[in-house]
C-alpha cells in the first residue's frame, strides 16, 4: 500500500519549482577513494592530479568537499614477498599528502592498510561483490563428487574438459556458499567492514558544516549513514550505489541483510543506477523488513517513490551517470592518442578491428566473449582472417581464485582461436594504471567495433566512451579515415 494517499491537485499549483544551488551551499562527497593520482617525486615532494576515470572528479559549482582514503602502494594491505614494497603513505609524510591535497579540497581517511585491505578485498569484493550482482554462481567451484557421463561417445577427457570450462556458468542462481554465516572468519569480515565505516563518519563529522548535503557513494559505506545519524542528525545524507542491488532472493543470503538495509534507510535519499535496482530495493525492504513504499508530494509541485520507515520518508531514486565529453575530446585530440589510433589501424589495415576491455574476473564474461567468437568463425567461416579482436584484460587480484581461474580461461581460449585461426586474437594482460582513460580512447577510436559481454554491470562506461570515441563517423573526414 502507498505510504500516503493523495488527490489531483488544480494544475496551478502542480507547476514545478526549480532547485537552485550556488557557490554557498556545501556537498561533503564521501567515496572508498579519493578521485585523485598521488605522486611523489625522487626528492620526497609529493603532488596530484584528478583521476578522471572515476565520476566523482568531475567538476561543479558547489563548495565540495571529497572524502576517501588515498590510493598509494600498499594501500590494500598486500605488502611485503609478492606483495607492495610499501604499506601506503608512510606515517610522517601524512601531512604532506594533507597539504598537498588541500588545494583539490580532498581530505584524506588515514586507515591502516591492513584492516582496510579486510574490509575491501576481504568484505567489499569477497561478500558483497558478488551477492550485489545477483550472480553468485559464477563464483562457485565444482563439487569433489561432480561426476561427467559418458553416454554420448565422447571420451572422458573431452566431458570434463567440456565440464570445467561451462561450470562456473551452470550452478543454481542461489548457492549457499561458505562465506554465508555470521561465526569465524565472516564476523571479522564483518568488523573491519564496521570499523571501516566507524573511522569515515570521524572524519565526514570533522569537515561538517551545518547546511552542507552529505552525498555517499558507493556500496563499501552501506552502514556509513547509521553512524552519521547518531552524531550529526541534523544532516541530509544521500547514498548511492554505482553497482546493481540483487533480488531479496539472493539479498536474503546475508547474515548481515537487516543492518545494510537500515544503513541505506538512514540516509535520506537513497540512489540507483537503474529502476530495476531500485525495485529490488524496494523488495528487499517489504520483505525483509516488512515496511511499505509508494508515491509522496514533492517540493516541486510533483510526486516522488519514498519507503516509509520509523515515520521518517526515504526517498528512492534512479539516477543515470555517464560521461564527460570535454574531458574525452580533449583525449582524443591529444598528439599520443592521434598517433598510437593510427599504428593500431595501419598495423591490422584491411581488417575489421574489434576491441574489449574487461577485468578479468567471471562476472565481465571475458571466457563467454571468447567462446562466442569461436563459434561464430565457426558457423561463418567467410570472416575468417577479416576481423582481429583486441583482447585487454585487466588484473583483479582482489578477485582471488576468481581472477585466477578467469586468467587461465582467457589466456587457454585465446591460444585455441589462434591455433586454428592466427592473429585472431590479440590479447594483452596488464594492470589498471596501464590502461587507463588516454590508452582506452586510442584503442576504441581505431576500433570498428566494441565488444561488452558482462553478465551483470552497474555502469559499464565503456560503450559511451567509444561513442564519444567515434562521434565523427557520419562526417566526411570520419569516412575518409580508413573506419568501417
Amino acid at each position: 500500500p502507498p505510504v500516503v494517499t493523495h488527490k489531483t491537485q488544480p494544475a496551478a499549483t502542480q507547476s514545478k519549482q526549480a532547485v537552485h544551488l550556488n557557490s554557498t551551499d556545501g556537498l561533503v562527497v564521501v567515496s572508498a577513494f579519493l578521485p585523485i593520482v598521488l605522486h611523489r617525486a625522487d626528492n620526497g615532494v609529493w603532488f596530484a592530479d584528478w583521476d578522471y576515470e572515476m565520476l566523482l572528479s568531475m567538476q561543479t559549482h558547489l563548495r565540495v568537499t571529497r572524502i576517501g582514503v588515498v590510493k598509494w602502494r600498499g594501500w590494500h594491505g598486500n605488502t611485503g614477498g609478492e606483495g607492495s614494497p610499501e604499506a601506503g603513505v608512510p606515517v610522517n609524510e601524512r601531512h604532506l599528502v594533507e597539504e598537498c591535497l588541500r588545494q583539490f579540497n580532498c581530505v584524506p581517511v588515514w586507515i591502516d592498510p591492513a584492516l582496510f585491505g579486510e574490509m575491501y578485498n576481504g568484505f567489499c569484493k569477497g561478500v558483497l561483490w558478488p551477492v550485489l550482482h545477483n550472480v553468485t554462481s559464477v563464483y562457485s567451484s565444482r563439487p569433489e563428487d561432480f561426476q561427467v557421463p559418458n553416454n554420448q561417445g565422447r571420451d572422458n577427457a573431452g566431458m570434463m574438459e567440456d565440464a570445467t570450462q561451462f561450470t562456473e556458468y551452470s550452478m543454481d542462481d542461489v548457492e549457499q556458499g561458505p562465506i554465508h554465516g555470521g561465526r569465524g572468519r565472516e564476523a571479522e569480515l564483518w568488523s573491519a567492514y564496521n570499523s571501516v565505516n566507524r573511522q569515515f563518519a570521524d572524519v565526514v563529522v570533522q569537515c561538517f558544516n551545518e547546511g552542507d548535503l552529505v552525498w555517499i557513494h558507493g556500496f563499501h559505506l552501506l552502514i556509513l549513514p547509521s553512524y552519521l545519524t547518531r552524531r550529526i542528525p541534523m544532516a541530509k545524507t544521500g547514498i548511492f550505489l554505482h553497482t546493481p542491488f540483487p533480488s531479496s532472493e539472493i539479498f536474503r543470503t546475508l547474515w548481515c541483510r537487516e543492518d545494510l538495509l537500515r544503513g541505506m534507510l538512514n540516509a535520506d535519499q537513497v540512489g540507483f543506477h537503474l529502476f530495476e535496482y531500485a525495485r529490488h530495493f524496494l523488495t528487499c525492504c517489504r520483505r525483509l523488513l516488512g515496511l511499505t513504499y509508494g508515491m509522496i508530494p514533492d517540493a516541486s509541485g510533483g510526486h516522488t517513490l519514498a519507503i516509509d520507515t520509523n515515520g521518517r520518508n526515504v526517498v528512492v531514486t534512479s539516477i543515470h551517470a555517464g560521461v564527460e565529453p570535454p574531458v574525452l575530446n580533449q583525449i582524443l585530440t591529444h598528439t599520443g592518442t592521434v598517433e598510437r589510433a593510427s599504428q593500431i589501424r595501419q598495423q591490422y589495415q584491411g581488417k575489421h578491428i574489434w576491441c574489449a576491455i574487461d577485468r578479468l574476473e567471471s562476472l565481465k564474461g571475458g571466457p563467454l566473449k571468447l567462446l562466442a567468437l569461436e563459434r561464430f568463425l565457426t558457423r561463418c567461416p567467410e570472416w575468417i582472417g577479416k576481423i582481429v579482436l583486441i583482447q585487454v584484460g585487466i588484473f583483479a587480484f582482489e578477485r582471488g581464485d576468481d581472477y585466477r581461474r578467469t586468467f587461465h580461461e582467457v589466456t587457454q581460449l585465446v591460444e585455441t582461436i589462434n591455433k586454428k585461426w592466427p592473429g585472431t586474437v590479440q590479447f594483452q594482460a596488464c594492470p589498471e594504471s596501464e590502461m587507463r582513460l588516454q590508452q582506452r580512447m586510442a584503442i576504441l577510436r581505431a576500433s570498428d567495433l566494441v565488444v561488452v559481454t558482462s553478465i551483470r554491470d552497474g555502469l559499464n562506461l565503456l560503450p559511451l566512451e567509444y561513442t564519444i570515441a567515434h562521434q565523427d563517423a557520419l562526417t566526411e573526414m570520419g569516412r575518409r579515415d580508413g573506419r568501417k
